[in-house]
């Protein structure tokens, strides 16, 4: 039976799935930018930290057994203990650069005091690790997605 037109254009899901990867990249990599940018004095659209299963990254991983079965165990676990460990590192640096104010300090803004700083700039070089780590998985990722058949996505 031949598909129509319509049915050609749309993407399979084995394409929306290799779609899916570049956008949970994209927005990592989107969300480290706008942490670089803060820890250098630049208002950004910082995102306070969610958990990992609420970040974009997080609910396309635990959107169901497709991912686990498609990804296979290795891949996945690396996927989400990196992914874990991003998150924890990544609140530590908002925790820094936005502490949580008590009393009547809680109505003034201001600036993280400079050894706090300095510690969240830290953590940043750990941060862009485990981003280059989770890029670098994603990217296994992508590559075992292309040489699986279509017919494993069904």
């Amino acid at each position: 039976m031949e598909k129509t037109k319509r049915e050609r254009d749309m993407p399979t899901k084995k394409e929306q799935f290799l779609e899916q990867i570049k956008s949970v990249k994209a927005a990592h990599k989107k969300l480290m930018e706008s942490i670089h940018l803060t820890l250098n004095g630049i208002t950004t659209d910082y995102y306070k930290p969610v958990s990992k299963y609420e970040c974009k990254f997080g609910k396309w991983l635990y959107d169901g057994d497709l991912q686990k079965i498609i990804l296979g165990p290795q891949i996945y676990e690396r996927l989400e203990n990196t992914h874990a460990l991003w998150h924890q590192t990544y609140a530590k640096i908002y925790n820094l650069l936005f502490p949580e104010k008590k009393g009547i300090g809680k109505f003034f803004g201001g600036k993280p005091k400079s050894q706090d700083l300095d510690k969240a700039k830290a953590y940043y070089d750990d941060l862009q690790q485990l981003t280059d780590k989770l890029m670098r998985e994603l990217e296994v990722a992508q590559k075992r997605v292309q040489a699986l058949s279509e017919s494993k996505f069904n």
